[in-house]
């Protein structure tokens, strides 16, 4: 059994994501169908901290209300949003 088979509920999806984040060493792909601005500002302190990293986010995020954001995160040169 993995850590993923013991999830339940929309925090505990959310609280593994940022952890999966937080862990990432070498590339990770999030995929989620609502944007949270939680992992908007981890992927951004993690990205920043570790260059080599690979971040893919792909999201329904509404741009007008996050560009500017959006804009910084893509700016670091290791995220990717679709």
């Amino acid at each position: 059994m993995s850590f993923f088979d013991k999830i339940q509920g929309i925090d505990s999806v959310n609280e593994a994501i940022l952890a999966s984040i937080n862990k990432t060493k070498a590339s990770i792909i999030i995929i989620t169908p609502f944007k949270v601005p939680e992992f908007l500002s981890c992927l951004s302190e993690v990205a920043y901290q570790n260059k080599k990293a690979k971040f893919l986010m792909t999201t329904h995020i509404d741009m007008g209300k996050y560009y500017d954001t959006i804009q910084k995160l893509l700016s670091l040169g290791n995220i990717q949003i679709h």
